[in-house]
């Protein structure tokens, strides 16, 4: 019986732990606290069980600007801004004098890509 690996009696071979997978990295912002923003509602909307009395505004990434800019391409204006963080169903009820403040809240975080497309020219 050459060749054959021996067995000590008692004794059992115990393999080495599996390494567990590593998670993906993830790339995040490093600037975070000044890529939002809250803004108060003045007139809070309750929607869901939840009172939304403000509404957290954002610097959008790049590849939401290019999908959001499509939309506004093919002439599907009912889609929600990417910088505009709270469900559709809230944003499609904001008072117009919240939105004409988000508006303003918002003009520091939008890109000038965006800006270019809007044709955006500020106020002088």
């Amino acid at each position: 019986m050459e060749n054959q690996p021996q067995q000590t009696e008692g004794v059992a071979d115990v393999a080495a732990p599996a390494e567990e997978p590593k998670a993906k990295p993830v790339a995040e912002h490093v600037r975070k606290n000044e890529r939002c923003k809250n803004v108060p509602l003045e007139w809070p909307i309750s929607f869901d069980g939840k009172e939304y009395k403000e509404i957290t505004i954002r610097r959008a990434t790049g590849m939401e600007i290019a999908e959001y800019i499509g939309h506004l391409a093919s002439g599907d204006a009912n889609v929600q801004p990417p910088f505009i963080d709270c469900p559709a169903e809230v944003y499609a009820v904001l008072d117009d004098e919240d939105l004409v403040t988000i508006d303003e809240e918002l003009k520091p975080f939008l890109s000038e890509r965006y800006l270019k497309v809007v044709n955006y020219t500020p106020e002088t």
